[in-house]
């Protein structure tokens, strides 16, 4: 299903034939399996703009909880597991934030560290205890927290892709050590996106 998605995305951006090819393989080989139509996500390309404006829109309590979403990046079992044990956690003061130890470890999933700017701890207190209730309150608005950790890319364009992957919870234990050798100098860059959105949004 996942490859037959990514084929659908490929042939959209570049004017390919790769899902054809791979429904002609598919059925050759007897290979079958369920298939979803394609998701929208694709045909919706992200405006970091849009979003923000958005979220400034919001009322404060969904504004705090997007706004966090947005920031950090991660999934939303990680983001609640934050809200909710934020002052049980180990925080380290760097710079013009926190480096937060999360160690949200589950099978595949995985978020070692986030980073949060101290203007934006408030929204910590202030946010929605409930991911259902966040949910619930982003449908009204037409909105999905998908959306916030797709951004999330896009918004920090100053990172290196090893380094979205290290926040976003996408590198495996055994490679942390090493890409969190310059953790000062990623703390800087991730601070300097923090503060202009935080700015925006007030």
């Amino acid at each position: 299903e996942a490859l037959s998605n990514l084929a659908k995305f490929l042939d959209l951006q570049n004017g390919t034939n790769f899902y054809q090819n791979l429904i002609e393989k598919r059925k050759k080989a007897q290979i079958s399996w369920y298939e979803q139509k394609i998701p929208k996500i694709i045909f919706e390309p992200l405006n970091i703009e849009k979003i923000l404006e958005t979220i400034k829109n919001f009322p404060y309590k969904l504004k705090a909880t997007s706004t966090l979403h947005l920031l950090t990046g991660l999934r939303t079992e990680e983001l609640f597991y934050l809200i909710k044990n934020f002052e049980n956690l180990n925080k380290k003061e760097i710079f013009e934030g926190y480096l937060i130890e999360l160690l949200y470890i589950r099978k595949t999933k995985k978020a070692f560290f986030t980073f949060l700017h101290f203007d934006a701890i408030d929204f910590v207190f202030n946010s929605y205890k409930s991911k259902r209730t966040y949910w619930k309150k982003l449908k009204e608005y037409n909105f999905k927290a998908y959306n916030f950790r797709r951004a999330f890319e896009s918004l920090y364009s100053n990172l290196r892709s090893h380094e979205i992957d290290l926040l976003q919870g996408r590198v495996s234990s055994n490679l942390v050590t090493s890409y969190t050798r310059d953790i000062e100098n990623l703390a800087k860059k991730v601070f300097e996106v923090q503060k202009k959105v935080l700015e925006f949004l007030k």
